[in-house]
């Protein structure tokens, strides 16, 4: 959603878009990831499903 903030990848914290990046850089296109995130205030967790990387 507009304004949630990623804080962990798998558990593992981040903090920059380049955190993110560079947590993501682990897995491929398919792989199941757990992300922690801010919404409102509160803090969820959620997974996701990788998708390929789309062109600009």
């Amino acid at each position: 959603m507009p304004g949630d903030v990623i804080t962990a990848i798998d558990g593992r914290a981040v903090r920059t878009s380049d955190d993110i990046r560079d947590a993501l850089d682990a897995y491929a296109p398919g792989d199941r990831v757990a992300i922690s995130l801010l919404r409102d205030g509160t803090e969820l967790e959620t997974s996701v499903v990788l998708a390929s990387p789309q062109p600009d």
